[in-house]
């Protein structure tokens, strides 16, 4: 898989659907684990969420205002 190990876990967790473009994967690759550790968690509760409230669990990706 393209990307580094950031890239590959948030698309693991299916924060992004795949490798981004410049600038925004310079971004990614730039995260601290924690980082990366909080977006797959906010992925997780926002999933949970959706769940509570009778959806599929999985709100798709997040896109991380980042136009894809």
């Amino acid at each position: 898989m393209e990307g580094s190990e950031n890239t590959r876990r948030l698309i693991d967790a299916g924060v992004i659907p795949g490798p981004l473009p410049e600038p925004y994967n310079r971004v990614i690759e730039g995260l601290e684990e924690d980082e990366v550790d909080a977006l797959i968690t906010v992925k997780q509760r926002l999933d949970e969420a959706n769940e509570e409230i009778g959806g599929p669990g999985d709100v798709g990706f997040m896109g991380m205002v980042v136009p894809l």
